[in-house]
């Protein structure tokens, strides 16, 4: 997960989501900092300005964005204010704004990814996964066999 690369990599991150028990989990079990935005509908402009206000209080130049429902506009208004923008995606539903877009997916390579600016990086294909340390070469996991699987 990115809570859990942000926390191995020492990256100062703060995580703003609206109420969704999942994603809190998996950020509060990497001790990272969040911000719940639950008073604000999701991919709205009122977020937006809420993103840019903590983004830029907090000193941070980068938002990244993972939904499959966020928009052109959302993204849009992110980038124009000043904020360098980049999107998890796997859909490719429209032209990006963003200033890189990431899919880690097998089929990532045939969607048809389009940039509205000219200017996107796509990072697409399994180089670009992000896997909780279950899934990667250094983890241990428990000592344990089953021979029910």
């Amino acid at each position: 997960s990115l809570a859990e690369a942000f926390r191995d990599l020492n990256v100062h991150s703060l995580f703003m989501v609206n109420d969704n028990s999942d994603a809190l989990n998996r950020i509060s079990k990497n001790n990272s900092r969040y911000e719940i935005l639950n008073q604000i509908d999701s991919w709205s402009l009122n977020d937006a300005v809420a993103t840019i206000q903590t983004a830029k209080h907090e000193r941070c130049n980068i938002v990244i964005v993972d939904s499959h429902t966020v928009d052109f506009e959302y993204l849009s208004f992110i980038r124009k204010s000043g904020l360098y923008v980049v999107s998890r995606d796997d859909s490719a539903s429209f032209a990006f704004p963003s200033h890189i877009v990431f899919n880690g997916n097998a089929n990532a390579k045939v969607l048809e990814y389009l940039s509205s600016t000219g200017d996107t990086n796509f990072l697409l294909g399994t180089d670009y996964i992000v896997l909780g340390r279950e899934f990667t070469s250094d983890y241990n996991p428990p000592n344990e066999s089953s021979t029910n699987i």
